[in-house]
């Protein structure tokens, strides 16, 4: 439990009083699938063993912030949201790192957003960028 905590201040900002974005999700890690369970019956079931990778990505919004959380730190300290390419429909102003104080170099590309992270985490599990919209 202290370790939700931990991970909350510093990224209860991209959960607290969001509401979806309209991609859910990226990422090639699938945490649900059908599963035959011991009494015959399929049925829908979470997979806990999976690792995730940094292209696994969640979104989340509230007001003119989208959050970017994302699941694993690349090692390269490159990551590429693909949901937020040149296509998408996004004047984006600003990208920052929740529970990071400086600057981030990024770009948008036909790719995705291409940002490059610090060296070091701002938490032990999974991150959030927020990304504001040019009004």
């Amino acid at each position: 439990m202290r370790g939700i905590g931990r991970w909350m201040k510093v990224n209860g900002e991209a959960i607290y009083g969001t509401r979806p974005w309209e991609v859910f999700a990226e990422g090639p890690t699938v945490l649900r699938s059908m599963k035959k369970r011991n009494n015959g019956k399929v049925a829908e079931q979470w997979d806990w063993r999976k690792q995730f990778t940094p292209e696994d990505i969640r979104f989340t919004t509230k007001g003119n912030a989208l959050y970017a959380i994302v699941l694993a730190w690349p090692e390269d300290g490159k990551l590429t949201v693909r949901s937020l390419g040149s296509d998408a429909d996004l004047n984006i102003e600003t990208v920052t790192l929740l529970g990071h104080r400086g600057t981030l170099n990024w770009k948008q590309t036909a790719n995705g957003l291409e940002v490059h992270l610090p060296t070091k985490r701002p938490c032990e599990y999974a991150f959030s960028l927020k990304i504001t919209e040019k009004d």
